[in-house]
């Protein structure tokens, strides 16, 4: 009898431990997959890109971007130097201009030279070499 009574605790042992072990996989069986499950993540990862596909696609992007910058630095280019085109004549009307109103003003100091200060200075001259040297 007390064989059978160390039998009837071991099958408690056993038996307790399986119910544990039970417990145990049936909470670690929430995270398993179905297949169901495996088979809409596969249907939703067709539609994801890989990092090929995105290195690609990226460098797609890059060299679209590169030509667009491109084209947008030879118009800025075309438009300043249509800028500068037109500034250089501006200034260059600007320069001819000076020159003009220069050459009137040498005139008008020609003028006040040899028609005022020449005579006055020689007129001057004259009193004092008069006035000095005659007396």
């Amino acid at each position: 009898m007390e064989e059978l009574n160390k039998r009837v605790e071991q099958l408690e042992k056993d038996t307790h431990k399986i119910s544990v072990d039970l417990a145990t996989l049936t909470e670690r069986s929430k995270n398993f997959a179905t297949t169901a499950s495996v088979d809409a993540l596969v249907a939703r990862c067709d539609s994801f890109v890989t990092k090929a596909e995105f290195n690609g696609k990226l460098h797609d992007f890059e060299v679209r971007l590169n030509d667009r910058l491109d084209r947008m630095d030879n118009r800025m280019n075309e438009r300043f130097a249509k800028m500068d085109d037109r500034h250089m004549a501006m200034i260059s009307r600007l320069d001819s201009r000076i020159n003009a109103t220069e050459s009137r003003i040498n005139a008008v100091d020609s003028k006040i030279f040899w028609g005022i200060f020449l005579p006055g200075m020689t007129a001057a001259i004259g009193w004092f070499i008069r006035t000095a040297v005659m007396t």
